[in-house]
């Protein structure tokens, strides 16, 4: 079983995961500076659990997936596409990265009719870089798993 992430393996999660073409993929070093960056934040401890069929990167490993989940996440914010091609630009129009949004709404009013919805202490706890992580769904799914294993991460 694959317990390290690779360019390779990123290589293939960016073009058949994420659905990018072969013309828009990163460099090997701007796919590596992705990967390095992402396993700064994702629990090293991951890659001793086995992991199902419903990991996104078919990689059996939830470290492995989660490393391509956050590393996939910071592309759609930061990589500049490549000449004539719209592929990470879209992307981050689609999931509104570069919008503001300081937290999520709990409750809405007007002079008819009000809402609230209950939030989790997960969704309370998110700071700056959690909550850009959760705009789209690679950052959301990394984001599933490391809440999954509690404080000992940092959100509950």
């Amino acid at each position: 079983m694959n317990t390290t992430p690779t360019v390779a393996g990123f290589t293939t999660f960016v073009e058949s995961v994420m659905g990018c073409p072969t013309a828009d993929i990163p460099s090997s070093d701007q796919l590596q500076q992705a990967l390095d960056y992402a396993a700064q934040w994702v629990p090293d401890f991951l890659s001793t659990l086995a992991g199902g069929p419903a990991l996104s990167a078919n990689t059996n490993n939830y470290y492995v997936d989660t490393v391509y989940n956050w590393a996939g996440s910071l592309l759609i914010q930061f990589q500049p596409d490549a000449s004539g091609q719209t592929f990470w630009s879209k992307a981050r129009t689609t999931f509104a990265v570069t919008n503001w949004v300081p937290g999520a709404i709990q409750s809405t009013s007007d002079e008819g009719t009000s809402q609230a919805m209950a939030l989790g202490d997960g969704m309370k706890n998110l700071g700056f870089a959690e909550m850009q992580r959760a705009k789209d769904p690679y950052g959301r799914h990394c984001m599933e798993i490391l809440q999954s294993i509690g404080p000992l991460w940092g959100l509950t």
